[in-house]
Parts: structure tokens; C-alpha cells; sequence
């Protein structure tokens, strides 16, 4: 699944909050045999400025079907805690043009206290469910 930017989307840009709960969950309803969605997920911004997912059908995990970028350098939206810390948001980290993918990465608090990686690791140094660092 890819998302893909339907307008300019400038650096900064922040999505609606969302419980952290919610994108743990099982997005697309696979396991009670709902549809899979099976095109690229358009992106926009709405008119008070916030990111957003523009579709035919409700998605409500979007967050969850951003590509994960190969390393932080590559990323162009990251996951951030909001205000509390179970509340999480989207936000760009550099200008996003028409038809380019988005990229997610993680804040540096969210690598360390969330999924205990140091946050100058890439995937290529994260081996198996151990997470053992190379």
C-alpha cells in the first residue's frame, strides 16, 4: 500500500490527533473477511490545514498504510507523540510535491520509549523479533 500526495503538501503539516491504540489494531478488518484496499491512498490537506486521507470509503487507520521510509534521512513524515502519551499525530518533515509517496519515520522519543531502537538505527541494522542490533 502506498500513499501518495494529491496536492503540494508543505513541511510542517500536521494531521488530526489519534490514540496510539487505534493504529494497532488490525486496519483493513482482514480477519473478519472485509475488502483489502488495493490502490494507492491519496493525501491531501484540508481546508484548515491538516493532512488527510481524500478516498471513496472511510479509512480510519490511514496512518497505518504510509510506506515506512528506509532510514530517517529518507523520511518525509514522521510519527510524533501530541500532548499526551497516548495521543499521536502525522507531520511532514520537508515539502511534499504532487504524486510523490509518502515516507514515514519515527521521532527520536517514540524509537527509544515506544519501540526501544536507538533512533540512529535504520531497519538494515535491526535484526529478527530479538531486536538485536547490528
Amino acid at each position: 500500500m502506498a500513499c501518495i500526495a494529491i496536492v503540494n503538501i508543505p513541511e510542517g503539516t500536521f494531521s488530526t490527533p489519534f490514540r496510539a491504540g487505534e493504529i494497532l489494531t488490525n486496519p483493513l478488518g482482514e480477519s473478519r473477511g472485509n475488502a483489502r484496499i488495493n490502490f494507492p491512498l491519496q493525501i491531501g490537506v484540508t481546508a484548515s490545514g491538516e493532512l488527510q486521507p481524500v478516498s471513496p470509503i472511510p479509512v480510519v487507520f490511514w496512518p497505518k498504510l504510509i510506506d515506512l521510509a528506509s532510514d530517517c534521512h529518507d523520511q518525509n513524515i514522521k510519527l510524533c507523540r501530541w500532548k499526551t502519551k497516548d495521543t499521536l499525530i502525522l507531520q511532514t518533515t520537508r515539502d511534499i510535491h504532487i504524486g510523490q509517496k509518502l515516507q514515514m519515520w519515527f521521532s527520536e522519543d517514540l524509537m527509544m520509549s515506544e519501540l526501544g531502537i536507538p533512533p540512529y538505527l535504520s531497519p538494515f541494522n535491526i535484526k529478527g523479533k530479538t531486536k538485536e542490533f547490528i
